[in-house]
């Protein structure tokens, strides 16, 4: 076999070395077309194929895009070697080449994210650079669903209201007027709504519309 069965591009390595008996190179991909690709060559300096991988089911070994760049990572075993292997690589090395190297030699490439031993499996926790464990979170949410859940957005925003607070204690206002006159000195309230068990304060508050006029308004 001395050429590929249909060849669509050359490209210069990018990276590698050599370990022991294996070459191990990196090669970027600058497909002008989208292609799938069920071969792939390595030509020697002077042009001869030196090793192919190849499938001969209906699956690709990569896809590319037209106009995307794609960095492949390539490694060729050899065996009853007899004399040294120099491999060349192109100078013009791409920097995602250098960097992709970096990231993975990295041992926390991404400090963004929370280290898996930083996760904390309690809530009564005061420290401030561990994460909730999954477990936690789903009790956290668990404890704020049963508190929405008992708070009611009933109420009414009118002169005589109502409305109901978290813990589920219903509180209502209103205006009642009462004439100062000896034989009118008290009044029958009505709340707006009726309270579900009893009633358990009542605060009155004094007001006049005039400061010489008989009538006078009490709040509830």
């Amino acid at each position: 076999m001395t050429g590929l069965v249909a060849e669509l591009s050359r490209y210069q390595l990018n990276g590698g070395g050599v370990q022991g008996n294996t070459i191990r190179f990196s090669v970027v991909l600058s497909a002008a077309i989208s292609a799938e690709l069920f071969e792939v060559g390595l030509y020697l300096k002077n042009g001869t194929l030196f090793a192919v991988a190849s499938t001969t089911d209906n699956t690709p070994l990569l896809r590319f895009e037209n106009g995307i760049s794609t960095v492949i990572t390539l490694g060729v075993g050899l065996a009853d070697l007899e004399e040294n292997i120099t491999l060349s690589i192109d100078p013009n090395s791409p920097l995602s080449i250098v960097l992709m190297n970096e990231h993975l030699a990295n041992q926390n490439p991404h400090p963004q994210y929370m280290p898996k031993g930083k996760l904390n499996n309690t809530l009564t926790s005061n420290a401030t650079d561990e994460a909730l464990t999954a477990a936690q979170g789903k009790k956290l949410k668990d404890m704020f669903d049963t508190f929405s859940n008992g708070m009611s957005t009933e109420f009414s925003a009118t002169e005589n209201g109502y409305s109901y607070l978290p813990n589920g204690i219903l509180m209502q206002w209103g205006e009642v007027i009462l004439n100062a006159s000896p034989n009118e000195g008290s009044s029958t309230v009505i709340f707006p709504i009726e309270f579900p068990t009893k009633c358990l304060n009542v605060t009155a508050t004094r007001s006049t519309s005039s400061a010489h006029t008989s009538d006078a308004d009490g709040g509830y």
